[in-house]
């Protein structure tokens, strides 16, 4: 006699598949809805980078008297390390130190021919206010205001002058006290690690001319990682 094989139940084995994905998406759903009600009661602090795009005027390639010679862009890098603490979930303050290398700069001073960078460092306290920081979205847009200090610095790498006596040889400086303003977008990841997308005009108007301008204003776009923490 032959014997009739017992039938798959596939219909038990798609239910428990259907029910394994329930599990799995209740929990990443309530992980994203932890990680949104978290974010708006953190402290941060990370890094940034992107691009800093000029907003001033631009140093003549050749001085008149053609002593100095630059190659300054008006797109650069940009690096910025920051820190953020949380007063409430609409507001937070930031202070943040930043860096962008503008090009190279060869001179040639009491005979001796020098290559060196023009530097601007930006050391920014700012305030910003989150919108939506009340509700447990997560996207989370922001405006920010502040200012802080800006400091340009023409350095010296190379030199053909051996008789260096002191370390800021050739060096040439300027800096400023003035604001910033503009805004972003906060996208926390998990409940400890969160990406933002920033946009921020810098106003730069140093009291003396650094290669024969003062007006270094800029626009600096950059995406940041940070690091998401609740203090005790």
């Amino acid at each position: 006699m032959r014997r009739n094989k017992p039938k798959f139940n596939y219909s038990i084995v798609l239910t428990i598949i259907l029910l394994t994905v329930i599990v799995i998406n209740s929990n990443l759903n309530a992980e994203e809805h932890e990680s949104e009600s978290l974010f708006s009661n953190q402290n941060q602090g990370g890094i940034r980078l992107g691009v800093w795009s000029n907003r001033g005027g631009t140093p003549p390639e050749l001085s008149p008297d053609s002593s100095i010679e630059s190659k300054i862009n008006d797109e650069n890098i940009y690096f910025e390390a920051f820190y953020g603490y949380r007063f409430t979930p609409v507001f937070l303050i930031e202070g943040a130190l930043g860096l962008v290398n503008r090009g190279s700069v060869s001179f040639v001073e009491n005979g001796e021919e020098n290559v060196g960078n023009l530097s601007i460092y930006t050391m920014l306290i700012k305030a910003k206010l989150y919108p939506l920081g009340s509700s447990n979205v997560r996207i989370q847009p922001y405006l920010l205001g502040g200012g802080g200090y800006y400091y340009g610095r023409r350095s010296v790498q190379f030199t053909t002058n051996y008789n260096i006596e002191y370390v800021k040889y050739g060096e040439q400086t300027a800096d400023d006290f003035s604001y910033c303003f503009g805004g972003g977008i906060d996208y926390p990841l998990s409940s400890v690690i969160g990406l933002d997308f920033e946009v921020k005009y810098l106003s730069i108007g140093f009291s003396k001319s650094l290669l024969g301008i003062q007006n270094y204003d800029a626009l600096a776009f950059s995406i940041g990682v940070k690091y998401l923490y609740q203090s005790k």
